[in-house]
């Protein structure tokens, strides 16, 4: 595969995430490949997640930096140890967080407020993320911008969920939470 095809093919899935971020919608309008699954979420979604990561990592990192709020700090750094935090990271904590939040995506793909409710959601499970860092009055007002990260992975999740099944969501939650491990440990980026 050249280089062009694989950037072509990225692109297009981009594109296919950014339409179901604007208008989640069941199954109909979705990928339905059933080749390559692993490929498509391995790799492609695999990147872009890590694109779209840094980009709202480092939006995040700016905002702090003007001192719109107090420096945060993670509440894992001082209840678990590096190889506890791993464990769960990777293997637990998607496996439970996919099964709570979008298992039941599939049940509810067909209704009308299919929508609202993948939002709502998605919302939720960005906020509640903000049980991992120290916060106080400050970090109120920015919470959704504080947890970004969170809501978006929600919405990819969510999406390679409808897309390619409960299993592939849980793969690309452990990608995701792998190399914001490995990037917290080496360089000290904090997802």
């Amino acid at each position: 595969m050249s280089f062009v095809t694989f950037f072509q093919k990225l692109i297009f899935r981009l594109i296919q995430f950014l339409r179901f971020i604007l208008n989640p919608t069941s199954l109909s309008q979705t990928l339905k490949l059933k080749e390559n699954r692993l490929v498509d979420v391995g790799v492609y979604f695999g990147i872009i997640d890590f694109i779209i990561s840094i980009i709202l990592w480092f939006l995040t990192e700016i905002t702090e930096k003007y001192g719109l709020f107090s420096p945060l700090n993670t509440k894992k750094d001082f209840y678990y140890s590096i190889t506890e935090t791993v464990i769960i990271g990777i293997f637990i904590a998607p496996i439970i967080e996919e099964f709570i939040f979008r298992y039941p995506l599939k049940f509810f793909a067909t209704k009308k407020y299919f929508k609202w409710m993948l939002y709502i959601i998605c919302l939720i499970f960005g906020l509640i993320h903000l049980d991992n860092y120290i916060i106080d009055n400050s970090h109120l007002l920015f919470a959704p911008l504080i947890v970004i990260i969170q809501i978006y992975g929600a919405f990819m999740f969510g999406f390679i969920r409808i897309s390619y099944g409960f299993w592939y969501g849980v793969l690309l939650h452990m990608i995701h939470n792998s190399w914001s491990l490995i990037w917290k440990y080496t360089i000290g980026f904090d997802l």
